[in-house]
């Protein structure tokens, strides 16, 4: 069962990430209801706003795939404990998931002082003005996920070469602060999987509110869903961060025979 997992994590990890770098730019571009009724037909929406449901799976799956893969590191097996190669896998795996949070951390602040800046100025945000926004905030969130990308790679090789067998004279030890992390991994993925469900919700009651020709929406519901859907993300990216501490903490307290004797596995 831990081999699976330490298999299964990883690749449920890295279908999320790559789901974000393909629809991961929503996040933003949901900006564009501002301007909804200058250039898109009435009822239409606004292709973020479909990407944004499919951006909120992807994070979904990233946030259950890298609980998987930390529990998965700390299960006792007898017969294979981690390797130096291995810890030192995780432990590049754990930091990359902490360095691409903060490219989008970073976007997400600015799109927020942008949001202030809009929401004060004395005329409508027009469709430059938006679109120089989101593609200003664009090339730091596609890095931020291109590094996910990467650390599930990572992920995945340290799943797949990062054990060795034990020697049976060898007894695995398992400290109990491995424990602790793993839990932990479960207890912030649940909290953000909650927080990821709250941003599809936002995302639902914005379109409903553009769709709905018969009612025109009122700017401060408007700016309420929208900042509503920047503060959780910008939890959910710190959330991801904490994830990959816990990844590399947890592979640093993994169960181990003392030594790294035996067969690479």
């Amino acid at each position: 069962m831990k081999r699976l997992l330490l298999l299964l994590g990883p690749v449920v990890a890295l279908t999320g990430s790559l789901g974000l770098v393909m629809y991961g730019r929503a996040v933003i571009g949901i900006f564009e209801v501002l301007v909804v009724d200058n250039f898109l037909a009435p009822g239409r929406l606004p292709a973020a706003l479909a990407e944004l449901q499919w951006a909120m799976m992807s994070a979904m799956t990233l946030v259950i795939g890298l609980v998987i893969s930390c529990v998965a590191t700390v299960m006792r097996n007898s017969g294979h404990t981690i390797s130096t190669i291995g810890r030192l896998l995780y432990t590049v795996a754990g930091v990359s998931l902490i360095i691409g949070a903060m490219p989008l951390a970073w976007a997400i602040m600015g799109a927020k002082a942008s949001f202030r800046i809009l929401a004060t100025a004395q005329t409508s945000p027009n469709f430059e003005m938006l679109q120089e926004m989101i593609l200003s905030a664009e090339s730091a969130m596609t890095i931020g996920y291109a590094v996910f990308v990467l650390s599930a790679v990572l992920l995945i090789v340290a799943g797949s070469a990062g054990f060795q067998a034990t020697p049976s004279q060898v007894n695995d030890r398992q400290s109990p602060l491995s424990v602790v992390f793993g839990t932990g991994s479960v207890l912030i993925g649940g909290v953000l999987l909650l927080l990821i469900i709250s941003v599809r919700f936002n995302g639902n009651a914005l379109g409903m509110m553009i769709t709905e020709t018969s009612v025109t929406p009122k700017p401060a519901e408007l700016a309420a869903h929208l900042a509503g859907i920047l503060n959780k993300s910008l939890f959910v990216f710190g959330g991801l961060a904490t994830l990959g501490l816990l990844q590399l903490l947890a592979s640093i307290f993994a169960p181990s025979a003392g030594s790294d004797s035996g067969s690479e596995v």
